[in-house]
Parts: structure tokens; C-alpha cells; sequence
């Protein structure tokens, strides 16, 4: 059955799979949990991993603009100073 999850939250169930798990998880309230506790963990580390790439995406950018910010080839203007 793990497999039959894994496929699920990897969207790749055929409908004769996804009827076979919709019954598993309707035969036993521990199949449900078991089935809940998947989606859940899954869900929670696709957002950590979002959350790493926006950050990483973040201090990338932050990075980037303060080398040209303090390159001495960027224009100066009155401003600046």
C-alpha cells in the first residue's frame, strides 16, 4: 500500500488505483490515519523545501544587489551620497 501512496501524492494513480486505495482507507479508521499521516508529512516537507528555495532565491538577489550596489563600476549620483 506504501506504493499506491507514494504514487498518489505523486499524482500518477491510474482510476483503478485510486479506487483501490479510496477502499483501503475506507476499510480501517488506521488506514485512513495511516493515509492522513502521509499526505500531511508530504504536504509540510513541500513547503519546507518551497520556503528553502524562496529564501535561497531571497539572499541569491540580496547578494547580488548589494555587489552592484558597492561595485565600483556602478554609476554614482548625487543621490547616492
Amino acid at each position: 500500500m506504501n506504493e499506491l501512496i507514494d504514487r498518489y501524492l505523486d499524482h500518477d494513480l491510474s482510476v483503478d488505483e485510486q479506487t483501490q486505495l479510496a477502499i483501503w482507507i475506507k476499510a480501517n479508521p488506521a488506514n485512513a490515519e495511516r493515509f492522513a499521516r502521509a499526505v500531511m508529512l508530504h504536504d509540510r516537507l513541500q513547503n519546507e523545501m518551497n520556503l528553502d528555495l524562496v529564501s535561497a532565491d531571497i539572499s541569491r538577489r540580496l547578494l547580488h544587489s548589494q555587489k552592484r550596489f558597492h561595485s565600483p563600476s556602478a554609476p554614482h549620483s548625487a543621490q547616492d551620497e
